[in-house]
């Protein structure tokens, strides 16, 4: 990597011995000198520290933190307070860069840029082991993209969205205006952190280069339940609208179609998948019809569909769905 610029690359480690090499052989050939890798040990059990720690023995520019279980957010802090580079990067322990990563990147920042956003490939590991890889691209070429058009990007494109592990931050920016990740909230923490730089940054590119691949285990949601931490996603929206910030009025609208569409993100899950109480459901579809139709033209078209038969269908439908599927419709697959 030909940079002048230092990078700090923070990775959460928690139990994922077997993810570990695959990770780091990914991204320590192509770091320079001056770079860095901060890996949090998150109170692993599973002997990933003691993994974390023959990497740190190997290459002076690995860090290893090693702290109780506290989540990743916890962890992602500890790695920001540590960060010594111009640039703060977030990688997941179980995913892993392409060989372009960091002179895609390292090109980019040598502009004058505040944000960089980029495009990635998601990995699926399906029920039977086979890999499903599944393009997520916005544009194939760079472009600079003006604030409305980077939330559009964050709240509502699919390929983009609020992630952190596909975007790189200035350290400057985050420490002068103390952007961290709330640790209380345990979904959509990357959103808001996104969003809150956001409101900082004057200079923002999006790359077109596959740079990052996200591994996506999928056998592990397939059989999860609908619970009720996982309704707290409200939480993380109204903070966001509650913001106050420059550019809420633009990004108000953007904000309640991400709400609205992951609550059916969440219904069409618990309908899948069951869920533990169906009072939770009532809630997801309460939430739903609160949002109304004002911001309709904006929801893409499955969500569009979706609230509309939500207005549609009696309350008494999903009780009646509740006792014929109360572990989810695919449990029915499962058995056939």
């Amino acid at each position: 990597m030909n940079c002048k610029l230092t990078i700090s690359i923070i990775i959460p480690v928690y139990n994922a011995g077997t993810c570990i090499d695959r990770c780091l052989s990914s991204i320590i050939p192509q770091l320079n000198k001056e770079s860095e890798v901060i890996l949090i040990d998150d109170g692993s059990t599973d002997g990933s520290g003691i993994k974390c720690d023959a990497w740190e023995q190997r290459d002076t520019r690995i860090k290893v933190v090693h702290t109780t279980n506290m989540g990743v957010s916890h962890a992602r802090n500890i790695g920001i307070n540590l960060a010594t580079g111009d640039w703060v990067l977030f990688v997941d322990i179980d995913d892993y860069i392409f060989p372009q990563y960091f002179e895609v990147l390292a090109n980019i920042m040598n502009q004058r840029v505040d944000y960089i956003f980029f495009s990635y490939l998601r990995k699926k590991i399906c029920k039977k082991d086979l890999d499903k890889t599944i393009l997520n691209r916005l544009s194939a070429k760079s472009q600079k993209l003006n604030v409305e058009e980077a939330l559009k990007s964050i709240f509502i494109d699919r390929r983009i969205q609020g992630y952190v592990w596909n975007k790189a931050f200035k350290k400057e920016i985050i420490q002068k205006f103390n952007i961290h990740f709330f640790e209380d909230i345990h979904y959509n923490e990357d959103l808001i952190f996104c969003y809150e730089y956001l409101q900082h940054s004057k200079q923002i590119i999006y790359s077109g280069d596959q740079l990052y691949c996200y591994v996506n285990h999928e056998n592990s949601a397939v059989t999860q339940k609908l619970n009720a931490s996982q309704l707290e996603c409200s939480r993380s929206f109204g903070y966001m609208l509650n913001m106050g910030t420059d550019i809420s009025k633009i990004s108000r609208p953007y904000i309640h179609v991400a709400y609205l569409s992951m609550n059916c993100y969440l219904l069409k899950s618990a309908l899948k998948r069951g869920y533990s109480d169906i009072s939770l459901v009532h809630r997801l579809r309460k939430n739903i019809i609160s949002e109304k139709f004002t911001y309709f033209r904006l929801y893409n078209f499955e969500d569009k569909i979706l609230t509309i038969l939500i207005h549609a269908i009696p309350l008494a439908f999903f009780n009646v769905i509740y006792r014929l599927f109360p572990d989810g419709i695919f449990s029915v697959i499962r058995k056939r």
